[in-house]
């Protein structure tokens, strides 16, 4: 099956198979060649443990039966499909992992002492930096210190870049690596939530606690990020109790009413997912961050959206009601100013004999007008004073302006081997790693040293954006002489 299946696809369906043939052993049966008799056995066994994934057990069965040349003939198809249908019947909806509060984690105990017996130490650190990279509880358990590290480039903001697996059978984390900018308002006080200080302050503390596990600088490879209280690496269940026992220093359920959520080793990915969507992260950044190949992010991040909702109703009235009242004064303004009246008070007086439109809830008519004043005098400015072709040049410019600002909206990947800015292919975020591309070819997504950046964070000079992914920015900088971040 070489070259067929993907590395970690086969090494998911080995997995498989050998449950598979404990299953069957269990009745007695040798799995090939295939019966009806061995897919009823082999139902029966799934259907006991609540297999979720029941219908791709049994199509592995089938599929591996018929590439070992034995037939499969339509009894056994109609086997296949009455033991899944079986199996899933009465299982009810899949039980998703319970985010966390995130804005919460300052409040939490900031000591490195474990919550729970054999659990991590560093507790709070881990639930900040664990969201913050969207990190499994396997992962988490796992990790190692020498695989993180944390930087202060020239512009003083430092950094955090955690080396993770590409997926959950890359257990020694040569997929992908990540980067966190710190996100403290001032160095000199740092955020209990900032995770480039979460991560930062536990490799201090390892360097105290275990000293003899560093070489200078340098941690021993097998030292964890969040090792147990003698060092060695925390279970699994270790750190899920550890979520767990977050939740109820929090006073946080560890489980929705109805049940079908729950604290589980998969709460930090939809703490962090929801904590992102909420400040206005896009989706697809959100599934590139997290690692996601599928669109299971979209049933964390929907919480944090519909919380959201007042919101857009008020934002959508507010809006409204503010394009109204600039269409409603222009007029008026226009003739005041042109009597020569102050423009802020000829905007003032505007807006108190408008009566056709109302002001926004709970704003005055001062607040209005001062949030008017820039657009109005926008809209009542005369063009005829400026000459044909410096309006033409301007309209130009800011055509150009603006498709450099799509350009930019775009998901930004820094080659960071190079210093090249790149545009990913949205359409590819759906793919394996191994195939997400930028829109020049470039195949980032197994690139370690891509990493998703703000536009402001572009290195300067024109030759630092890809001229096949970034044009319009690129020619924009050009063409300014712009040796800073922005396209204007």
């Amino acid at each position: 099956m070489a070259g067929v299946l993907a590395t970690t696809t086969a090494a998911s369906q080995d997995a498989k198979w050998t449950t598979v043939l404990r299953m069957l052993l269990k009745f007695g049966y040798e799995p090939l060649p295939p019966t009806v008799d061995k897919v009823l056995a082999l139902g029966a066994a799934l259907k006991a443990g609540s297999y979720r994934s029941a219908p791709s057990y049994l199509g592995l069965f089938r599929t591996t039966a018929v590439r070992q040349g034995f037939a499969f003939d339509q009894a056994l198809v109609q086997a296949v499909r009455d033991m899944s249908r079986s199996c899933l019947r009465g299982i009810g909806g899949p039980v998703r992992a319970r985010a966390l509060p995130f804005a919460e984690f300052a409040g939490l105990p900031s000591d490195h002492a474990p919550w729970v017996a054999g659990g991590p130490a560093g507790p709070r650190n881990l639930l900040v930096a664990g969201s913050f990279w969207m990190l499994r509880e396997a992962e988490l358990s796992t990790t190692r210190a020498a695989l993180v590290q944390v930087t202060v480039p020239a512009d003083g903001v430092p950094r955090a870049r955690w080396h993770l697996p590409a997926s959950k059978t890359d257990q020694q984390a040569l997929g992908v690596a990540r980067s966190h900018g710190c996100s403290c308002a001032s160095l000199s006080s740092p955020s209990p939530l900032c995770p480039v200080h979460a991560v930062w302050d536990q490799l201090l503390y390892l360097q105290r606690r275990f000293p003899e596990k560093w070489t200078g600088t340098t941690p021993d490879w097998d030292l964890p990020l969040f090792p147990a209280d003698q060092g060695g690496a925390a279970s699994k269940a270790a750190v899920v109790a550890t979520l767990t026992a977050a939740a109820e220093k929090l006073s946080y359920p560890v489980a929705a009413p109805d049940g079908m959520e729950r604290v589980s080793g998969h709460s930090l990915r939809a703490t962090g997912a929801q904590w992102m969507a909420r400040g206005g992260l896009d989706l697809w950044a959100i599934q590139l961050l997290g690692r996601w190949g599928s669109d299971v992010v979209k049933s964390y991040v929907r919480e944090a959206h519909l919380a959201k909702s007042e919101d857009w109703a008020r934002k959508a009235l507010e809006g409204l009601g503010l394009a109204e009242l600039t269409a409603a004064v222009v007029p008026a303004v226009r003739a005041r100013t042109a009597a020569g009246t102050a423009a802020p008070v000829a905007v003032a007086e505007a807006l108190a004999q408008t009566s056709s439109v109302e002001p926004p809830r709970g704003s005055s008519p001062e607040e209005v007008a001062q949030q008017m004043l820039a657009p109005i005098l926008s809209a009542i400015q005369d063009a005829d004073f400026a000459p044909p072709e410096i309006e033409q040049a301007a309209a130009a410019e800011a055509v150009e302006e603006e498709h450099a600002r799509r350009e930019q909206e775009g998901l930004l990947i820094l080659n960071g081997d190079r210093g090249v800015v790149h545009r990913a292919v949205l359409a590819t975020l759906e793919l394996p790693p191994g195939q997400m591309t930028t829109a020049c070819g470039w195949t980032y997504g197994s690139a370690v040293s891509a990493q998703v950046i703000a536009p402001s964070d572009a290195p300067p000079g024109h030759k630092a954006l890809c001229a096949r992914c970034l044009p319009r920015w690129r020619f924009l900088r050009k063409s300014v002489g712009q040796d800073g971040t922005g396209a204007s």
